[in-house]
């Protein structure tokens, strides 16, 4: 059986917000493109961090935030953690495990993010997607 490595699943398309976005923004744009994460970056273009449905729940509704009028900045996850991708799928799928985590970036060698994989990408390998 060939090994299976990060970047033959990742998703290369990754959705990004400024800090000073709406949460309600961004709530609006993972909802369009079915997605749960979504990178957040400064005004360079830099990573910041992430922003999830977990972020959504835990940090926005149990808060009782007013979504219209609170930004990103207040909510999102500060720690990124990333893979290769020449990582093996079953490595990032520990750290995910290890980490209870739902989304993981992917960075080049150079640090930059070129990709994010999630729980369910893992799982569309072994339920045929």
């Amino acid at each position: 059986m060939e090994a299976k490595y990060v970047e033959k699943i990742m998703r290369k398309e990754v959705l990004t917000v400024k800090e000073k976005t709406s949460i309600y923004d961004a709530v609006a744009l993972m909802t369009m493109n079915d997605i749960g994460a979504l990178l957040v970056i400064n005004t360079l273009g830099r990573p910041l961090g992430i922003f999830t449905e977990r972020d959504v729940l835990k940090r926005v509704v149990l808060a009782g935030l007013q979504v219209r009028h609170e930004i990103i900045a207040n909510v999102y996850t500060k720690k990124l953690v990333s893979v290769k991708p020449k990582d093996l799928l079953q490595e990032a799928a520990k750290k995910m495990k290890e980490g209870h985590f739902r989304h993981l970036t992917v960075a080049g060698d150079d640090g930059k993010i070129v990709g994010i994989l999630s729980a369910r990408d893992l799982v569309g390998i072994y339920a045929g997607k």
